[in-house]
């Protein structure tokens, strides 16, 4: 199990940790991501990798200011992968483009 944490600049929300566990075996590629806003609310949810690309997959849903964030989260977790160099079986051939304030 991989875990880290990145913190991601969020429009209205401001700078916000992410957290992230993930496993992965040939046939599951899965993260579960948790974030904490102000108040103290967390919200939890998972991101798995199918055909290529990270998904939020968790029903319910989390909040829509969360899905919009999908891609920079999906970039969030390929970065990891590539910095430690494990593990190559998590790695996308192609990182999304998007720009995100990150770091740790």
């Amino acid at each position: 199990m991989l875990h880290f944490t990145r913190v991601l600049h969020v429009e209205d929300y401001g700078f916000l940790y992410f957290s992230f566990k993930c496993t992965h075996s040939t046939e599951n590629k899965n993260c579960q991501v948790q974030v904490w806003t102000e108040g103290e609310q967390c919200h939890h949810f998972s991101m798995e990798e199918k055909e290529g690309k990270w998904k939020i997959i968790t029903a319910p849903l989390p909040p829509k200011w969360i899905l919009e964030l999908e891609a920079a989260l999906e970039k969030i977790v390929c970065e990891y992968q590539v910095e430690t160099g494990r593990p190559s079986k998590f790695r996308l051939l192609e990182l999304p483009g998007s720009s995100t304030k990150t770091g740790s």
